[in-house]
């Protein structure tokens, strides 16, 4: 297939963050036919590798690097979490240099040219409680505030430090959810739940 169909058909799809995988089955290609078309798609820059087989469109203006985060853990699912997620919300008004995101697989750090990805291991008891974010084409996993909030504990509190609770934005919490949500972490982590 050459550049100008495939990226007609990039384009036609709505793909933003796609695999090789998502474009062998677009054009019943093989895959080194998917990966050849697909690195020359590249040097043209209307594409960029984020890592091994998973690629952005350079075309999209809009791309959020949040919308990168369950490509990096697939086939494990994650969501944005901890700081990037505070901030997201309001919570906290520093914006991290780095997205911050929990996943249910393996822990992982990632240089890519969206940004820098810290991502955590969360125990599968603990993962869930978030929401999509965004438009339909640009939609990504965010933790709600509350669990934002409690993930951000139990990984400070797990590495030896603790939050600066001074400058949070409390209005932006559900103080009812949070406390419900927090029966389900350690006992440590509901008693350093600090009162604003």
């Amino acid at each position: 297939m050459n550049a100008g169909k495939l990226m007609a058909l990039l384009l036609a799809h709505h793909l933003r963050v796609f695999t090789t995988g998502d474009v062998m089955m677009l054009t019943h290609l093989r895959k080194d036919a998917a990966s050849h078309s697909l690195r020359r798609l590249e040097i043209q820059g209307v594409i960029q590798k984020i890592k091994r087989g998973v690629w952005i469109s350079k075309l999209v203006q809009d791309l959020s690097p949040s919308e990168v985060l369950i490509h990096l853990t697939a086939p494990w699912p994650s969501y944005v979490s901890l700081e990037s997620a505070l901030a997201q919300w309001g919570i906290i008004s520093q914006i991290p240099s780095v997205i911050y995101g929990v996943t249910a697989g393996k822990p992982m750090k990632c240089n890519t040219p969206l940004g820098v990805f810290h991502i955590r291991h969360i125990n599968r008891r603990l993962f869930g409680n978030y929401i999509f974010q965004g438009s339909s084409a640009a939609r990504y996993p965010i933790a709600t505030p509350e669990k934002a909030l409690l993930d951000t504990l139990y990984f400070r509190y797990r590495l030896g430090g603790k939050p600066n609770f001074k400058e949070w934005n409390w209005r932006k919490l559900d103080r009812k959810k949070l406390k419900q949500l927090a029966r389900n972490f350690p006992l440590s982590i509901q008693q350093n739940i600090p009162r604003p």
